[in-house]
């Protein structure tokens, strides 16, 4: 393991995350597509949970297509929180 684990300045840092923003630049997967590579923003988010006893805003970035990049809310793609 590399450098120091310094678990009280994480849990501080975690516990001041308000908004959770993940961005994706290509098309070839997705949210719902690809779980592996979603596995630590969702870890993100539960950490985030746990310190902050709330989740926090998380949305989900689209710039594969520069011309039209587009922020959604994890919700609205069946995150967590969707019904």
């Amino acid at each position: 393991m590399f450098g120091e684990v310094e678990t009280e300045r994480f849990t501080a840092a975690l516990s001041r995350m308000d908004v959770t923003v993940k961005n994706e630049d290509t098309r070839e997967y997705d949210m719902l597509s690809c779980t592996d590579f979603y596995n630590y923003y969702g870890g993100l988010i539960a950490a985030a949970t746990t310190v902050r006893g709330e989740a926090p805003m998380s949305f989900v970035g689209d710039s594969s297509d520069p011309s039209r990049m587009r922020r959604r809310p994890l919700e609205s793609i069946g995150g967590p929180g969707s019904a």
